[in-house]
């Protein structure tokens, strides 16, 4: 994962590691002393270099953290049927909100590309870089459990995007009738 892709958390525990670092010591102080006797290009070079380090040194310790972490199945932890019942709820809550917020984003872009190729909306950028995560944390429970694999699955979702929308087309609605009586 590059490092201007990574949650604000990572890059600070990572920075608080890699500034520290001998070599980017080393290149922090090349940087300032080119700096104080004006060699500007030598600077960029050596900017460039410690950018270059920064980021490969971002993806090892990604790499790393990763293969540290353990994913760990409620049914191996002990604890009354009920907990396990009531959190596996909310985690299939949260990937079902996941292919739910999918569906809306794409239905968005479909909609707009209908109006015009060149139309896009700015305030969902950043689903759209979320739409990437969450078909990453889909893909990972259908490889990890068989919720996906249900036929229910679908038509679940499918469901509850519909539902949200009858809300939301109320909302749109009563605010309409508000504005209307305010005029």
């Amino acid at each position: 994962m590059p490092i201007d892709q990574a949650h604000p958390d990572d890059v600070k525990a990572f920075d608080s590691l890699f500034w520290k670092h001998p070599e980017a010591q080393r290149l922090l102080k090349n940087i300032e002393n080119y700096q104080r006797t004006n060699k500007y290009v030598q600077c960029m070079q050596e900017k460039q270099k410690l950018d270059k380090l920064r980021r490969k040194s971002f993806e090892v310790f990604i790499r790393d953290y990763e293969v540290t972490v353990k994913t760990i199945d409620l049914k191996d932890v002990e604890m009354p049927d009920e907990q396990r019942e009531k959190l596996n709820t909310l985690y299939i809550t949260i990937y079902m909100a996941c292919d739910i917020i999918e569906s809306g984003v794409l239905d968005i872009n479909d909609n707009l590309k209908k109006i015009s190729k060149s139309l896009e909306v700015v305030q969902f950028d950043e689903l759209k870089n979320m739409a990437k995560q969450v078909k990453e944390k889909l893909n990972f429970l259908d490889r990890t459990d068989g919720y996906m694999k249900l036929n229910a699955w679908g038509t679940t979702c499918d469901n509850m995007y519909g539902l949200m929308q009858n809300k939301a087309r109320s909302l749109v609605r009563k605010k309409i009738q508000e504005d209307n009586k305010q005029k």
